[in-house]
């Protein structure tokens, strides 16, 4: 489990997802909130064109490190992304760089949605609330949860700006676990741990969405 990609869900399986696009050779995937690169390196050596962007420079550095193929720049995506450009935009687990609570999501949606191709495609990565939070979960995990949606509630938004969600898949138990004790062994948040083991591992959700341009199917 690579924890840099934001996701619960492996690589593998959101690279499956990738697969149901019809990419051409020369398609350019932007991934917006890259880390280190790890989803772009995924896609290596299939002609396309790579493009990562993040605000972190060690991550820009790591990334530029594991996938030669790619160009990684350090920065906001509008600053960088051309308007009609991206045939796949990719988004996983980094809405909140576009707002806070609820407005992440559209934010993100809109923003990134001029810089796609006449009939793009975007994937997104986004948590969800498998039901309502124990009070005191709800209390530690602030005003800004990051589970604000249902997982229907998450497609409906994305669809509301404009796109069609074609495909979706969701974290397992199993990869949840692995995310989250990855997590512990490196940061060593003990608190976080047992709150997650009391009330999060049931709360807490997690899907990748496959969305195209409505109107472009």
């Amino acid at each position: 489990m690579d924890v840099s990609l934001n996701s619960p869900i492996g690589l593998s399986r959101i690279l499956d997802v990738i697969r149901i696009v019809p990419l051409p050779e020369g398609a350019l995937v932007a991934d917006i909130g890259c880390g280190n690169g790890a989803l772009l390196t995924g896609l290596a050596g299939r002609g396309l064109r790579l493009v990562g962007i993040d605000h972190e420079p060690e991550c820009i550095a790591a990334a530029s490190a594991a996938c030669p193929e790619g160009r990684f720049v350090c920065g906001d995506a509008t600053t960088w992304l051309i308007p009609n450009e991206i045939d796949l935009a990719v988004c996983l687990g980094a809405t909140h760089a576009f707002g806070r609570g609820s407005e992440a999501l559209p934010n993100a949606l809109n923003t990134l949605s001029p810089h796609l191709i006449s009939g793009g495609w975007m994937l997104v990565g986004e948590g969800f609330r498998r039901c309502e939070p124990a009070p005191e979960y709800a209390a530690l995990l602030g005003e800004f949860s990051g589970i604000e949606r249902t997982h229907l509630e998450n497609v409906m938004a994305m669809e509301s700006s404009g796109f069609t969600c074609l495909h979706a898949i969701t974290a397992t138990d199993a990869e949840w676990d692995t995310f989250e004790w990855t997590f512990f062994r490196r940061l060593g948040k003990v608190a976080w741990r047992d709150a997650w083991l009391r009330w999060g591992r049931h709360t807490m959700g997690f899907g990748v969405y496959l969305l195209k341009t409505t109107g472009s199917l």
